[in-house]
């Protein structure tokens, strides 16, 4: 190369940023085409949706009324060949039983041809049938079809109002947001997912599209009966974490305003933003990456910690957290008579929370006036009278 004329070289350079250019040209072009199948399907697919739910929508204003023509026409028929039919010489209907299976034959078009009719105007109300009860139970068969197809469609892309009670309401995605309705799912709890998503990220999980921060969402997934709700950080991309956390605090005030007594949990992005999410309503706050870090430290100081967290925090090995509210005959009594009984039945008691104060590992002596208690145990315990 290097005994080559210049003039040659330079025609080679020339080439190879030609042929370079060439082969990106090419892939950018294909990348472009890719994209725009993808969208075209897209867009032929919503279009597909949008035809089926104005279908759908079509139907279902007249189903009550297809439904009571339908049985109209069975009645009509069942009485109409009955008696047109019950006293003729060689024909198959005799008894009222005998005209409704002919009359179910006819409009399923079914036709076994074991009830034979035999007069003028009996074949003439047959024929009749068939024309008004094939088409009304075609129609009828199609609102069920259009029906089926609307709910999943509807529920695919979260048009779904619910209707729980006591249920856990999940606001937004993110990484985590799968593993921790899956989590609590496990524990026997109905959960709703609340968030911007085009369609469900698990045909599984329970969605309606939509967003904390509009009351009208909120009323969507039946807030104002809900027991818990978690609101989760959105991926930060190229957002700013304190424009996040704010969103999440006006979610809270929401949530606050439509459900005061909805045990509200909101997971954030900067340490500071944890007093505006207390003066927002806010029962309990996580900052993320926070809680690993700090287990991460603990686990270096503390060789085993890591372990004994995560099996408590996961059940892993059959002891976990819980929680349950102190009854009224333990007021005024001291905390050790309490600690005893969980110890009687197997549980190791960890705190007393009252409203916003929680007191870790109390003195025996403390006088308990409500609130709750926390253990840990391989059980939930019901804390009954001795």
């Amino acid at each position: 190369m290097r005994n080559l004329p210049p003039i040659v070289l330079n025609a080679l350079k020339i080439y190879i940023n030609i042929d370079c250019e060439y082969k990106n040209i090419k892939v950018n072009a294909s990348i472009i085409f890719i994209e725009k199948i993808k969208t075209n399907f897209r867009n032929n697919m919503n279009f597909i949706f949008y035809i089926l739910k104005k279908f759908y929508n079509l139907l279902s204003r007249i189903f009550t009324k297809l439904t009571i023509l339908l049985f109209s026409v069975v009645v009509y028929g069942v009485i109409s060949e009955y008696i047109l039919e019950h006293n003729a010489p060689g024909s198959g209907i005799k008894t009222l039983f005998d005209s409704l299976w002919f009359v179910m034959q006819t409009i399923t078009t079914v036709g076994y041809g074991d009830t034979p009719v035999v007069t003028f105007w009996g074949r003439v109300n047959a024929m009749f049938l068939m024309v008004i009860g094939i088409g009304t139970l075609g129609v009828f068969a199609a609102s069920i079809t259009s029906f089926m197809v609307s709910s999943a469609i509807s529920k695919r892309s979260g048009e779904v109002n619910y209707r729980m009670k006591t249920h856990v309401i999940v606001c937004n995605w993110n990484e985590n947001a799968h593993e921790l309705i899956k989590d609590i799912e496990r524990k026997k709890e109905d959960v709703v997912l609340l968030a911007n998503l085009n369609s469900t990220p698990d045909k599984e999980i329970n969605f309606t599209k939509g967003s904390c921060l509009n009351i009208e969402d909120l009323n969507k997934v039946n807030v104002n009966k809900a027991k818990i709700v978690i609101i989760l950080s959105e991926a930060v991309n190229d957002r700013f974490a304190t424009a996040i956390d704010a969103e999440n605090i006006l979610g809270v005030m929401n949530v606050k305003k439509a459900n005061p007594n909805a045990h509200i949990i909101v997971e954030l992005l900067k340490q500071e933003s944890i007093e505006n999410a207390k003066l927002a309503g806010a029962d309990e706050f996580m900052v993320k990456g926070t809680l690993s870090v700090k287990i991460l430290s603990k686990g270096a100081l503390n060789p085993g910690t890591i372990e004994i967290l995560e099996t408590i925090v996961t059940g892993r090995k059959g002891e976990e957290i819980f929680e349950e509210m102190i009854p009224t005959w333990y007021y005024g009594k001291r905390y050790e008579k309490l600690a005893f009984y969980l110890f009687k039945n197997g549980a190791i008691p960890l705190a007393i929370r009252n409203n916003d104060n929680l007191n870790i590992n109390p003195k025996v002596d403390t006088v308990m006036s409500g609130g709750f208690v926390i253990y840990i145990s391989n059980k939930k315990i019901t804390i009954k009278k001795e």
